[in-house]
């Protein structure tokens, strides 16, 4: 899988919290690093598709991620710095939860492998 990000910009009014940004990132694990206000959490929340953008395109395999909707979201993963974790929940339910976030149906969920 390639995204590839062009010319990226996102303004909150009068603020701009990416201007221009061009990444390509292929198949791996990748770390967004930078200091408070860089826009690291701006850009992982346009990249899946959280936040709407000023401008620019964001493709995955050459084809704009607003057009595949819920076949990108089932192909990336996020995990955020802070990660909610709700204690009543088995580890089983929290995955559970995960899926439903990305659109997977519960009965599809739970015919997938997982390994905990």
């Amino acid at each position: 899988m390639q995204i590839e990000i062009k010319n990226l910009t996102k303004n909150y009014g009068n603020h701009t919290a990416l201007n221009d940004v061009n990444i390509t990132l292929t198949n791996g694990i990748y770390g967004l690093l930078g200091a408070n206000g860089a826009g690291k959490s701006t850009l992982m929340n346009l990249i899946t598709d959280n936040v709407s953008r000023t401008s620019g395109e964001i493709l995955c395999d050459g084809t704009d991620i607003l057009s595949l909707g819920k076949k990108f979201r089932e192909r990336l993963g996020y995990m955020p710095q802070q990660q909610g974790f709700y204690e009543q929940l088995s580890t089983r339910s929290f995955v559970l939860y995960m899926a439903s976030l990305k659109g997977i149906p519960r009965r599809e969920a739970k015919n997938r492998p997982m390994s905990f």
